[in-house]
């Protein structure tokens, strides 16, 4: 298969000039990371690679292994939104607790602790979000 150019020709929204962007990523293209995490020994290391970000945005994907849990995170001044794109994952925001299966969507608000734990003894989740940095009122 060929390798596809990332960048495409957009128009800027500012200046309605034409710009290249870089708006495709394949998964191969993906650079992964370890991420903070509370883990069994035996586990391997939850990952994160963002795809897209700028100043006020991101979009991350997140790879847990088996049994893993994310460190708990605070959302601080963002909201993020998120697709479980693979697995059974139990998500927990502030006090409350969900588990969500494949196909399923779920909202972080701003100023909360969260963390994400794979279910699956066997399979890796994977769990797609984008971030939002939520702008400060002008006095």
């Amino acid at each position: 298969m060929e390798e596809q150019d990332p960048k495409a020709c957009v128009r800027d929204r500012l200046t309605g000039e034409d710009v290249e962007l870089r708006i495709v990523k394949s998964a191969e293209m993906l650079e992964y990371k370890a991420m903070p995490e509370v883990q069994p020994r035996d586990s391997l290391p939850c990952k994160c690679a963002t795809a897209f970000g700028g100043a006020a945005w991101s979009s991350s994907v997140i790879v847990l292994p088996p049994r893993s849990r994310t460190a708990m995170d605070v959302s601080e001044n963002q909201l993020k939104t998120c697709v479980l794109v693979s697995g059974q994952v139990k998500v927990s925001v502030h006090r409350s607790h969900f588990v969500m299966r494949t196909g399923g969507m779920f909202y972080i608000p701003a100023g909360n602790n969260f963390t994400l734990e794979n279910m699956s003894a066997t399979r890796h989740a994977r769990v797609c979000m984008s971030e939002f940095k939520l702008f400060e009122k002008e006095s």
